[in-house]
């Protein structure tokens, strides 16, 4: 009987008859092949008694799909590794009005309880999170269930003499390796200097963070060593050779994922990790299949996420004002911001009502550019805008190289037939002192733009707008659209309003984009319009904002001092924010968080400085308060009365350098 841990083979010839000498290989392989040609390339078996083979689950929250897991779970039996890893986030961490997360624990300690093997865990920024939101579990009763389950949040373990290192990235705070883990890992380093191989595993992929988390800490004390780094967090698989070393981002194990597959390195799985003394061999086991390690690499996904976030159609629709309807235009704008040629591609469906001309469409569009496509529109069955007409177009993008197979996006859009107001502006309206510049987000084309400023219907003898305008009184300014064809769009209305300098702030507000979810760091607001500017008396989100989450501001003026000295400003927020005073950053808390205080300081004059505040606020809770410190330590908010605008604080509405307007 060969023994569980040897691998044993028997071949036997078909004419095979009687007793013949065996040929033997070491003390575990025998076969009874005695030519001195051999039917198999080699007997170097993969049986090396130091070799072993661990799995690594990943990341299950921010918003679990059912029986993914679980699926996981009994598949991991199925390859019966010698352990488990995690790279943490097993838990949503949102339990309502619960004092610990021990129900949703519990939860999971029943999902992993069939596995055959151990489980290392990791702590995820959902397991142990460090903002205090109202109504939810806290960051200490967090923390204190952790201890109580799992005991440490870092931790390491020696196995077959390959050293196992887990940290934790909330240490203190958000993205962060706390100088006393910091410490302890050098530690750990230094009790074991001549193990064969090591493995980090962390949640957050602290390599690939702009600010520091400690993570250089952790990499200095690793330089000379043999070693392979596993995170998490982001849901999607990416590849690094940094250092000369793999790490790896892994992608989900029932996560919240878009589950488009490798080419976007998202795919529900499991690492599968032989270890030898050359180091570990990746597989990523799919629930659906095995995929190669490197999956997707740095570049295929810095090509995937530019045509993520760079590639658009846009549309908009004229219709002849005729009874009955005769004719109109469907303009679609195709917008290329990544540096490769796109192609877009598709085709128009069936509509009893209109027959578009021409009825298929395929563009490559060169890099940073737009191309408009004008479809001719016959009416074939009167309609209104009442009846609620759609044209459907069903289409996709991707790069025209074709260097990934299958890196193509869905264009597919629903036009709904009627004339609507082309947003010529991005901004609804705003106050400004002395003048404003205005600019079109509008792409000239061989479209005419024709205004006034007097609140007035546009006509074909209307001022001709011509991309960019100095406005110096009050106005409603309205533009619509005139087709070579003679068709005309509707109107687009913008309110500008013009003010006295005075006592106050100005500030321009800003509905983010959440299509990639929620922002995480301070947006360049000089890149984008803001909905509308307003007056406000000081720096107050409540003034100012209209809805309740994904949204950015910026207050800009002047703020008088009393007297010359070192003033300290300090600013609280959630989520992120920055100081400017006379144009200099003094406080720059750019990144998403809870709620916190940053502080700076400034040597400034008596008189009146400019100040700006920018802002963003990710999700959830709000909160923006600035407080100043005098020159002879007494520390207050500033008084309403002390902030005022002029002539230089007037907003510039000219808009982005790029706009992505219709």
């Amino acid at each position: 009987m060969c023994n569980p841990l040897s691998f044993c083979l028997l071949l036997v010839a078909a004419s095979f008859s009687g007793t013949m000498p065996l040929t033997a290989h070491d003390d575990v392989f025998h076969a009874d092949v005695t030519t001195e040609a051999k039917p198999w390339t080699n007997l170097e078996f993969q049986n090396d008694p130091n070799n072993f083979q661990f799995a690594i689950i990943t990341d299950r929250t921010g918003g679990p799909r059912e029986g993914v897991f679980e699926d996981a779970v009994k598949k991991l039996n199925w390859m019966m590794p010698e352990f488990v890893l995690s790279v943490g986030d097993f838990i949503k961490g949102t339990s309502a009005n619960a004092d610990t997360n021990a129900a949703e624990w519990d939860e999971i300690m029943t999902m992993v309880a069939p596995l055959k093997m151990p489980l290392f865990f990791v702590a995820g920024n959902h397991d142990i999170q460090m903002k205090t939101l109202e109504g939810r579990v806290t960051p200490e009763m967090m923390r204190q269930e952790w201890n109580a389950r799992f005991g440490p949040t870092h931790y390491s373990f020696v196995y077959k003499n390959v050293l196992f290192v887990t940290l934790f990235t909330n240490d203190g705070k958000e993205q962060y390796i706390s100088e006393e883990q910091a410490d302890y890992f050098d530690g750990v380093m230094a009790e074991n200097p001549d193990v064969r191989w090591t493995i980090v595993s962390l949640h957050h992929p602290l390599w690939a963070y702009p600010q520091e988390s400690n993570f250089s800490r952790i990499e200095r004390a690793l330089q000379g060593r043999k070693y392979t780094v596993f995170a998490g967090h982001y849901h999607r698989y990416v590849h690094f050779d940094r250092n000369d070393t793999n790490y790896y981002i892994l992608a989900s194990t029932g996560g919240v994922s878009k589950m488009r597959g490798p080419a976007f390195g998202e795919f529900d799985h499991f690492a599968w990790v032989t270890m030898t003394d050359d180091g570990p061999v990746i597989a990523n086991l799919d629930l659906a299949g095995i995929l190669p390690h490197d999956v997707t690499g740095v570049e295929s996904l810095g090509r995937m996420k530019a045509l993520e976030n760079s590639a658009q159609v846009t549309t908009s629709v004229i219709l002849d004002q005729g009874t009955p309807m005769k004719q109109g235009a469907v303009f679609m704008t195709l917008t290329n911001a990544t540096d490769q040629a796109l192609t877009f591609a598709g085709e128009f469906r069936h509509s009893h009502h209109v027959h578009p001309t021409p009825g298929r469409m395929a563009r490559t569009v060169a890099p940073h550019s737009q191309e408009l496509v004008e479809i001719d529109l016959d009416v074939l069955q009167s309609f209104t805008a009442a009846d609620g007409v759609l044209l459907e177009f069903e289409g996709q993008v991707g790069y025209a190289d074709n260097k990934y197979p299958g890196m193509t996006l869905p264009v597919d859009t629903v036009i709904q037939l009627a004339n609507e107001p082309i947003d010529f502006w991005g901004t609804e309206s705003a106050v400004f002192v002395g003048s404003l510049k205005l600019k079109s987000r509008y792409q000239k084309d061989a479209r005419i733009v024709r205004y006034t400023v007097d609140g007035s219907m546009p006509t074909a003898r209307s001022a001709r707008f011509d991309g960019q305008m100095t406005v110096t009184e009050s106005a409603v300014v309205k533009a619509r659209l005139f087709t070579q064809a003679g068709l005309t769009s509707a109107v687009s209305d913008l309110r500008l309003q013009k003010i006295p300098a005075g006592a106050g702030i100005l500030a321009h507000y800003y509905e983010l984009n959440t299509d990639e979810g929620p922002p995480k760091v301070l947006p360049d607001f000089r890149s984008l319009t803001p909905t509308y500017t307003r007056k406000v008396s000081h720096i107050d989100l409540d003034q100012l904002i209209r809805r309740p989450e994904d949204f950015g501001a910026v207050f800009f003026g002047s703020v008088a001092l009393a007297e010359a000295g070192n003033y300290g400003f300090h600013l609280k927020s959630a989520d992120g924010a920055r100081l400017l005073i006379d144009g200099n950053v003094v406080i720059d808390d750019p990144l998403k968080h809870g709620t916190h205080e940053a502080s700076g300081f400034a040597n400034l004059n008596a008189g009146k400085h400019r100040i700006e505040v920018q802002f963003f606020q990710a999700n959830r809770y709000s909160l923006l308060e600035l407080e100043i410190t005098t020159p002879d330590g007494v520390r207050r908010p500033i008084a309403a009365d002390q902030f005022s605008f002029d002539e230089h604080s007037a907003p510039d509405l000219s808009g982005p350098e790029n706009p992505d307007g219709k």
